[in-house]
Parts: C-alpha cells; sequence; structure tokens
C-alpha cells in the first residue's frame, strides 16, 4: 500500500534519478560521438564532445499550515521550526503555504523575526498594549528560529475583511478604569465557577486558576476598588472598549498628557474614506452617544477624548453595516471595492486591529547565492537554472470591478466590485465562500533544452462547505472553474505572433496551456484504488478522470491520505494507533496535476512527506509545553503517538507534498552565472542601490543603439525566442567595461542594467566613447530579469 515517504526515502529517490537520467544523457552523447568518428575520413582524425552535467532538482513543497493565527499557533515553539527543518532537509527551493492567516505581511513578518508573543504582533501596527480576549497580556513563548528563506505573500483570498463595528479614542486614565471593570467582572465570573468547579470535584484550568489568583490579589490590595460600583452602562461600555479597536496610543497621549495628534489625523485627506464609513458620536454624561461634525471635534477638550465614539454606518436599504452589503444602494462600498481598500488602509494605520481571520497564500523562496534581494521581475532559485516570477504572481478568477454609468444625468461614479469565482454559494445552503486560486510563474531550463520553459504553477486550497454530495460536486466545480482561468499565456497566430483583438491581446484558458502546474489542497478524497468507494470519493475520482483527460496528469499516485485524523474525538482513538504514520492519515486531499509530456518526463519525486516520522526521530528534542492539557501524561505515549500529538495540534493537520523536477544546473562555468556575476559587479560598483532600484539581468542583448527619445519607456512583447524587453533610458555610470544604464520602468522606481560591449579592449573602448555618460540609449533584451 502506498504511503508518505520519509525525507531519506524522498532524497534517495531524487539522487536515483538524477544519476539515471545523467547516465540516459551520457550514453546518447557518447552514441552522437561514435557516429560522428566513424564518418571521419581520416583514422588519425579526433573529436572531442563536452559530456552533460548532471541535473539538479527543483524542489517545490506545498503544505496546508493553517495553525498561523494570532493568538494561537505563533505562541508555540513548534512552527517555525518544523518548517525550518524540513525545508532544509528536503532542499527545498520553493514552498508553498496555503492557508496563513491574517494579513500575510502580519503573518510573515510574525513568522520571519519568531515574534510569538503580543508584543510582537503589537509592533507591527504601532505601540499599543494588547491582550487576549479577558484582558489579560498573552504569555510569550519562543517563536522558535526565525524562516531563513526570502517570503513573499499574496493578498486575501476570498474571506472578507470587515471594518470594526467600533473605534475608540485612547486615554491611559480611561483604559487603566476600563481594565479594573473587567477585570472585577472576570473575578466575579470566575469565582462563579470556581464554586461550581469545587462542587461537582472538579477544578479550574491551569490558566483561569492562575488568573483567578491574580485577580483575588488584585482585589486584595484594592487595585479593583470602585469597580464593584460600575452600573450597567459602565460595564457595556467598558467592554467595548476592551474589544474593539482603539486608535494608537501615539496619536492620543503626550508627555504631558491627551495628545490632539489624532485629530490632525482624522482630518488629513488621506482619511476621507474614514470619514465616509462611521459616524462620529461623542458620549453624554449618561453614557449616551450624540452624534456630532467632525469638525466639532476641534473643541473637545483633550481630557475628554475617551468620550468620542465612531460607529460604522449601515445601508439604509439592506440595513447592513457598509462594507458588507452588496444591495444596489451600497454595493459600490462593499467587499473589494475601491473605497473599502482606502478605508482598510486608513484603520491599518491608525489602530492595532485584529480583524477575523483572512486565509493568504505564502511563498517561500531560496534564493540563488549570487541573488540579493528581492526581485520585481524574478528570482534565481539556488543553483539551478530556474526563476519564479513572484512579482507577477497574482490571484486568478476574480471578476474585474465594473464602472456603473448613471442613466439618469450626471451623478457620482459608482464602481461594482467583480465577485471571487463562478461557483460560490451565495444561498449560504453550503456553507462556504469560494477562495482564489493563485498564480506563480517559473521559468526552468529542463536539461538538454537551450531554451527555458514558462510553467504557470498554480496553487488553490480548494472550497471546503458541506460534507454533502451536493457541497463535494461544489468543490469538483472549483476546479473545473480554475482551468478557465487567464494565465498570462498569450494565444499565438499561425506565425507564433499574439493575436491582439480590439486593441488587446488574446491569452488561452489555463486549460489550453502547453503545460502548467496545479498544486495544493483540494479538498477532494481521491480514491483511485478503492473497490466500492463512497459518493464523495466517486465525485474526486471523476474530477481526477477530467484532468487526465486534458492533459493534467495527477503526480503523486494512488490517492495517498494527506490529511490527519483528529486528536478531539471523545475516544481518542488516535491514541492506540501507530507505527506507521499511515495509521494517522484519513483522506487524499493533496495532490499535484502537472500537464506537458516533457515536464513529466523530468519528474525525479512526487510524494507525501512523512514529518511524523521526522519528529519522532528527534522526540527528546520537542518538548511539550506544560499548560498543555497532556503534559503529564505525555510520556505514556509512543514517540509516533506524541510526534503526531505534537504536529497536528501545533502545525498543521495535513501534511505537505513535495515536488522534484530535474532542470539544468547553474555551474561555477555556466555563461549564465559568469555573466551574472560580471554585471552585478559592474552594477553594483556604479552606484549605492536604494531600495526603489532594481538591478536587471538578461539573457541576450539584442540591440543597444543611441536613442532621438529623452524619455524613459519601457516594453515587452513575447516572440518564438522568448520574451522580449525594449527599454529607452540613460547612460548613469561607466564601470568595469559595463554601460550602466538607467530607466524609471514604473512609476518612483528605477531599474539598471548593464552591458559589456563585444571585442577586445580597443573596441570596448570604441563603445565606451559612442555611448558617453548622460547619452540616452534605446536596448532590446531577451528575456531580461530582475536580480535586485
Amino acid at each position: 500500500m502506498a504511503a508518505p515517504l520519509t525525507i531519506n526515502e524522498v532524497l534517495t529517490n531524487r539522487s536515483n534519478k538524477i544519476d539515471s537520467e545523467h547516465e540516459q544523457r551520457v550514453l546518447t552523447a557518447k552514441s552522437k560521438l561514435q557516429t560522428i568518428s566513424s564518418s571521419l575520413s581520416d583514422s588519425s582524425q579526433t573529436t572531442t564532445i563536452n559530456l552533460p552535467a548532471k541535473a539538479k532538482a527543483l524542489t517545490i513543497v506545498s503544505w496546508n499550515v493553517q495553525t498561523f493565527e494570532p493568538g494561537k499557533s505563533l505562541t508555540n515553539p513548534f512552527v517555525n521550526r518544523v518548517i525550518n527543518e524540513t525545508l532544509a532537509a528536503l532542499d527545498v527551493d520553493v514552498c508553498v503555504l496555503l492557508e496563513t492567516r491574517t494579513d500575510c505581511y502580519v503573518n510573515m513578518g510574525a513568522i520571519e523575526t519568531g515574534y510569538a508573543q503580543a508584543e510582537g504582533w503589537a509592533a507591527y501596527g504601532g505601540d499599543d498594549e494588547e491582550g487576549d480576549e479577558d484582558g489579560e497580556r498573552l504569555d510569550g513563548l519562543d517563536g522558535g528560529p526565525p524562516l531563513t528563506y526570502l517570503q513573499h505573500g499574496s493578498d486575501m483570498t476570498g474571506k472578507l475583511w470587515r471594518p470594526p463595528k467600533r473605534i475608540h479614542v485612547y486615554d491611559v486614565g480611561f483604559a487603566a478604569t476600563c481594565k479594573k471593570i473587567t477585570d472585577y467582572a472576570s473575578l466575579v465570573s470566575l469565582s462563579k465557577a470556581d464554586k461550581k468547579a469545587k462542587l461537582d470535584n472538579k477544578k479550574l484550568t491551569k490558566k483561569k486558576a492562575k488568573k483567578l489568583t491574580r485577580l483575588q490579589k488584585a482585589y486584595t490590595q484594592g487595585n479593583l476598588e470602585g469597580a464593584e460600583k460600575a452600573n450597567a452602562a459602565q460595564k457595556k461600555l467598558a467592554r467595548d472598549y476592551a474589544f474593539f479597536p482603539r486608535f494608537l496610543k501615539s496619536l492620543c497621549t503626550g508627555e504631558s498628557g491627551p495628545s490632539t495628534d489624532w485629530k490632525v489625523v482624522l482630518t488629513a485627506k488621506r482619511f476621507e474614506a474614514l470619514r465616509f464609513y462611521y459616524d462620529t458620536l461623542v458620549l453624554d454624561n449618561q453614557l449616551k452617544a450624540q452624534p456630532v461634525d467632525v469638525t466639532t471635534l476641534a473643541n473637545l477638550d483633550p481630557q475628554h477624548n475617551w468620550r468620542v465614539v465612531f460607529e460604522l454606518k449601515r445601508c439604509s436599504a439592506c440595513n447592513l453595516s457598509l462594507g458588507s452589503g452588496d444591495c444596489d444602494s451600497c454595493e459600490q462600498y462593499g467587499p473589494y471595492s475601491l473605497p473599502l481598500k482606502l478605508l482598510r488602509a486608513s484603520v491599518d494605520e491608525i489602530t492595532f486591529y485584529r480583524c477575523s481571520a483572512q486565509e493568504s497564500y505564502a511563498v517561500l523562496l531560496r534564493p540563488n547565492a549570487e541573488t540579493f534581494g528581492p526581485s520585481s521581475r524574478g528570482i534565481w532559485l539556488r543553483g539551478k537554472c530556474a526563476a519564479a516570477h513572484v512579482v507577477a504572481s497574482n490571484l486568478l478568477m476574480r471578476a474585474p470591478d465594473e464602472l456603473i454609468t448613471s442613466t439618469s444625468g450626471p451623478g457620482p461614479v459608482k464602481l461594482k466590485a467583480g465577485r471571487l469565482l463562478g461557483y460560490q454559494d451565495n444561498t449560504n445552503k453550503l456553507g462556504f465562500y469560494g477562495r482564489c486560486p493563485f498564480k506563480l510563474g517559473l521559468e526552468l531550463w529542463l536539461p538538454g533544452e537551450t531554451k527555458s520553459r514558462h510553467v504557470p504553477m498554480v496553487a488553490f486550497h480548494g472550497p471546503f462547505g458541506a460534507s454533502t454530495n451536493a457541497g463535494i460536486e461544489i468543490r469538483a466545480a472549483a476546479m473545473k472553474e480554475l482551468i478557465r482561468a487567464d494565465v498570462g499565456v498569450a494565444r499565438l497566430d499561425n506565425k507564433g505572433q499574439p493575436v491582439v483583438n480590439n486593441g488587446k491581446r488574446v491569452f488561452v484558458p489555463f486549460a489550453e496551456v502547453p503545460q502548467g502546474m496545479i498544486i495544493g489542497d483540494f479538498n477532494l478524497d481521491w480514491s483511485p484504488g478503492v473497490k466500492k468507494p463512497k459518493s464523495p470519493q466517486k465525485i474526486a475520482n471523476q474530477l481526477y478522470d477530467f484532468f487526465d483527460s486534458i492533459g493534467f496528469n495527477p503526480a503523486i499516485k494512488d490517492g495517498i491520505a494527506t490529511s490527519l485524523i483528529t486528536t478531539h474525538d471523545k475516544n481518542q482513538a488516535w491514541t492506540s494507533k501507530g507505527p506507521a504514520t499511515a495509521d494517522f492519515t484519513s483522506s487524499a486531499y493533496d495532490n499535484c496535476f502537472i500537464k506537458g509530456a516533457e515536464l513529466q518526463s523530468k519528474l525525479a519525486n512526487a510524494a507525501v512527506v512523512d514529518v511524523i516520522q521526522m519528529i519522532a526521530d528527534n522526540i527528546d528534542d520537542y518538548q511539550l509545553p506544560p499548560d498543555d492539557h497532556l503534559a503529564t501524561k505525555f510520556s505514556t505515549l509512543s514517540a509516533k503517538q506524541r510526534a503526531f500529538y505534537i504536529y497536528h495540534n501545533y502545525v498543521s493537520d495535513h501534511l505537505p507534498i513535495v515536488i522534484d523536477i530535474l532542470v539544468q544546473p547553474l555551474g561555477e562555468g555556466s555563461w549564465l552565472l559568469e555573466r551574472l556575476r560580471a554585471q552585478k559587479k559592474a552594477l553594483m560598483g556604479s552606484t549605492k542601490v536604494h531600495q526603489y532600484e532594481v538591478l536587471f539581468s538578461y539573457k541576450e542583448m539584442l540591440d543597444l543603439d543611441r536613442s532621438s527619445i529623452e524619455k524613459p519607456c519601457r516594453t515587452d512583447r513575447t516572440t518564438e525566442a522568448g520574451r522580449e524587453t525594449k527599454w529607452i533610458g540613460k547612460v548613469v555610470a561607466h564601470q568595469d567595461e559595463h554601460l550602466v544604464v538607467a530607466c524609471e520602468i514604473m512609476r518612483g522606481h528605477i531599474g539598471r542594467f548593464a552591458w559589456h560591449p563585444p571585442g577586445p579592449p580597443k573596441v570596448v573602448a570604441f563603445y565606451l566613447k559612442y555611448f558617453p555618460v548622460g547619452c540616452w540609449v534605446e536596448a532590446t533584451m531577451l528575456e531580461a530579469n530582475a536580480i535586485a
């Protein structure tokens, strides 16, 4: 029976495939040599050919690590460590994390730095001190070592960002008063719970008992004095003040007391969206909210900052909060609309708002040792003729926004936000909202080939929804919808030129691309070897058969299960499982579809990775946190069971999958690497590289001459030879016998490339004289990619 592979088994398979492929190419080369030698007329003549170098494996991992969530996963020491050790052991080049949560830039920053405690999270948004839902600061555990890979995150994939219902203005004194009231309420509640537990011969959890002891001590010391006298309105306000976001402390408090800086920020032009979406309220002495004009806040005494509340408006037609409705009256301000994006930027700037969990894709890349910094076009992957085009990555299958023209004369411009995917359930009967697929472009040089291949890789975390047959069919429909997506591959005519219709290029749907990959967790239990599959498995099998019929073949054969059984069932069945890792798995949800015979022939590995065994082999290095409910019984379990529990509860309930594709090595003597090094040296020597500057390399300089146009310009086009990029830029330096040319490739961002003229030193000197510093040139390059 097929099962997950250990890391050693994956590495052995890889090595064997590399050796086998190399032996085959060596035999082919020797056969050519024999044919050439036999055709020579003079037996004394000799001929020499270069034997091919061994290929390298481009290693891609897809991993549904859904535990990245504030207050949950990042407060444990296992997540970073397991990811780091797995990626390092497998020598991974590209890792796609399918279900990272919250805003990816917050999430990835926390992962990268190893922050796990509340202070780490607060640092991104300002200097506010945030606690858990009970108002208590989170206990900071070691977040593990920082990730060693370059990180790139996507936008949210389908779950909506919701603006907070209320925003309060921070006040030090009032915050302390609210803390007393909420602490006293918690003391009363925990005391009752403790009393009831004792009557039932039970105990509070360690966390609750610890908190009760702390609150009892505070009450005894008089720190909660006056809180017991709070009336219902005061208690509600204290709860709201603790729950809803507040203006950052730095905007509301100065050295001498309450500040008015928040008022200045609020009236700035960039906060128009905030003023539009929210009503401005001021609490009277009875704590009743009175609406006021935002301009009147200028006269408010700073000592009364705490009285100001901003409350989210509701649509007069559908009565839903602005930002969540899609009726005719409010859809232009709803999900994915431009105004809501502007509001989100405002809220992010002035508050520390932990919004509802949202999913995003995160890509971890191991760049080439010669590559410095993130690239805006492509990142060369270490030691391999392969690049990941991260900036060209994007979410797919979202309908574009539409401008709604008014039929009743002049009026405000309305923008209707494009919906996500075509299969989302709007009836709420199945209870899911579709996630967008995520495209990452890969550029590969397969062994023995002289041209690169552009391979669109689409990562997809399929919708889950109801587990009924109708719900499973929706998941299969999601996959069929995906292959209709535009992945950026232009349709070509009979002459190999891009087809243009009404001035726009025509792109082929994903199903028709010559080569491509779909990788991820599809939430479909493929069971090809089951004699009597259940209805959900039949639906999954039909979907896999359909994909196979259009050339997308599943790389991982036999339907190997990747999702894990639960640890929360009443009978704790997992405690009797083992020793095989397959005993802990349930459904074959994760896989990779690959299209293209040449790509499939270079597949060295397609497997489910046994991360649980890796942990079990080093189980003594993984110590369970002392407040885990199994801490005292943990030693009674087997090493495999302990490893399963740690991985399932602290990292993920899915095993990762790995794909190895053989590519050409970026050898020490390769022309590509030598050119890259020379250009890098010239570029770095010519100027200090600023954050807004991007350095480019290229495969071949097709043309370079003086330009009569003295205005920066950049255009791209696709030809049979590959992607051609034309720049009009200015020569800014002569460095190490290179021309260094700069061009504004997009607003506020400068691109630079270096070119070494061909020929001996005298010819090079002539070129440098012909192209003096300050002159404008027009250059056409083949396969220009950013190297920094």
